[in-house]
């Protein structure tokens, strides 16, 4: 009997259709993940770029719960703060916060 062209069996061709939609999976999850997580920086970025507002990465001025950590103290009332006013919600207050003097 002579053979004409490459043959393949069958389950090497189900090995090779399965792995491609394995590979396709992969990396769309890897997808989904990576641009989930870039909307972090993109916050990151925002804040640092955004002088006006409490929350300053540049700054070291943040929106807290309540009160401020050990190492910071209050800056100003939360009601002049539009970026902490935003956060209050549902009865929770946030205070604007900066670096102690000296840190």
């Amino acid at each position: 009997m002579q053979k004409r062209g490459a043959e393949f069996a069958v389950g090497t061709v189900i090995a090779i259709v399965l792995g491609l939609i394995v590979l396709v999976i992969v990396a769309l999850v890897i997808r989904q993940q990576v641009t989930k997580g870039s909307s972090q920086y993109t916050e990151l970025g925002e804040q640092a770029g955004s002088l006006g507002g409490c929350s300053n990465l540049l700054l070291g001025r943040g929106c807290f719960e309540n009160q401020c950590p050990p190492d910071k103290v209050p800056e100003i009332q939360p009601d002049q703060w539009a970026d902490c006013m935003r956060k209050s919600v549902g009865g929770k207050r946030f205070v604007c916060c900066k670096p102690r003097e000296g840190t």
